[in-house]
């Protein structure tokens, strides 16, 4: 059995980086911050380093807290609703940042990113398609 998918956007990302990296850029009112972030589809929420809500001049706390379960342990983070683009979609969603500083990367996950989009994934052609959800 066969299946059509539609996407809007088509983008190949880059082998020599440790994970699936794509750029991103973050808006609190007329501030901009670009990075680039790992996509982690089995991510329950997406995770931004505390120094971004800083360069944003977001008080981190006053955000929605919860605690993260991860690998390594756990950890306090904090949500804040933003506007989010990746490559040329942009839409409002809760994002969260770290408690603490030196976070060692920026986390696309499900809730925030993921619920928001079409996503699809070829390894061999190191390429992404996305599409924005139609609800």
């Amino acid at each position: 059995m066969s299946y059509q998918l539609n996407f809007t956007d088509k983008h190949r990302y880059e082998t020599t980086e440790v994970g699936i990296t794509i750029p991103f850029s973050l808006k609190a009112g007329d501030i901009i911050v670009e990075g680039y972030r790992k996509v982690d589809t089995g991510a329950e929420f997406c995770l931004f380093q505390r120094e971004h809500a800083d360069e944003m001049g977001l008080d981190v706390e006053s955000g929605r807290a919860i605690r993260l379960s991860t690998l390594s342990g756990s950890l306090e983070a904090f949500g804040h609703r933003l506007l989010i683009q990746t490559f040329d979609l942009a839409f409002e969603s809760t994002l969260y940042f770290a408690g603490f500083y030196g976070l060692n990367r920026n986390i696309l996950g499900r809730k925030g990113w993921l619920e928001h989009l079409d996503f699809g994934l070829t390894m061999r052609s190191n390429t992404i398609y996305l599409g924005m959800t139609k609800e």
